[in-house]
């Protein structure tokens, strides 16, 4: 919807750049609330100046159309580079929430380890067993390890 608007804008644009040079004078006066008027026809009841416009550029048709077709095309790459920037600023939020997660969870998992020696795990087929001191000492190694990488 904003490639149309801009498109009928720029042929909007382009127009009025070909009719303006066919206007004779443009008024300028200020009215008794301050506000500045801009118009073709001087007003009724006031003093007006007349404002000296320039010619603008002689372009042919080709020409205009393909700076309009330039012109939407940078602003579809602008709307490109901010939707890809977007993203990779949610990614990076999601990545940062990630990391919060593991890192509390490698934290209770280190606790658990520390503060009970005796910590029992839960098989594969169901039964529960009690760890021995080298495989709870792993664990706590890696652990620490996770804390390090998600902990930053």
């Amino acid at each position: 919807m904003l490639t149309h608007f801009l498109r009928y804008g720029c042929v909007a644009l382009l127009f009025s750049c070909i009719i303006f040079p066919l206007q004779a004078e443009v008024y300028k006066w200020v009215d008794d609330d301050g506000q500045i008027h801009y118009s073709q026809t001087p007003p009724a009841q006031q003093e007006a100046i007349i404002v000296k416009t320039q010619k603008g550029p002689k372009t042919t048709p080709e020409q205009s159309s393909q700076a309009v077709e330039q012109l939407i095309n940078e602003q579809e790459q602008r709307q490109q580079e901010q939707a890809s920037q977007q993203q990779q600023q949610m990614d990076a939020r999601q990545q940062a929430e990630m990391a919060a997660k593991n890192c509390q969870i490698a934290k209770d998992n280190l606790q658990q380890y520390l503060d009970n020696p005796n910590t029992r795990i839960k098989q594969d087929d169901g039964t529960v067993v009690r760890i021995d001191e080298d495989e709870r000492q792993k664990r706590i190694k890696e652990y620490r390890r996770d804390i390090n990488t998600f902990c930053q």
